[in-house]
């Protein structure tokens, strides 16, 4: 691939998986302040999301 084509390509790619930061679940998490403990819900990326997405990028800088 032309180094242009491949840095374009590199480009477009980064772009499409920067939306995958933005899927996110709500989980529960404990909130310690002030002597009291509270529940809470926090955000983290979506598990499958997670698991897939590393893979993706290890498989685009194969050349």
């Amino acid at each position: 691939m032309a180094p242009d084509s491949k840095a374009r390509w590199r480009k477009e790619i980064d772009w499409l998986l920067s939306v995958t930061d933005h899927i996110v679940e709500f989980v529960p998490s404990m909130q310690h302040t002030n002597s009291v403990t509270m529940e809470i819900m926090v955000t983290r990326r979506q598990s499958d999301v997670s698991s897939n997405v590393p893979a993706l990028k290890k498989l685009e800088s194969v050349e």
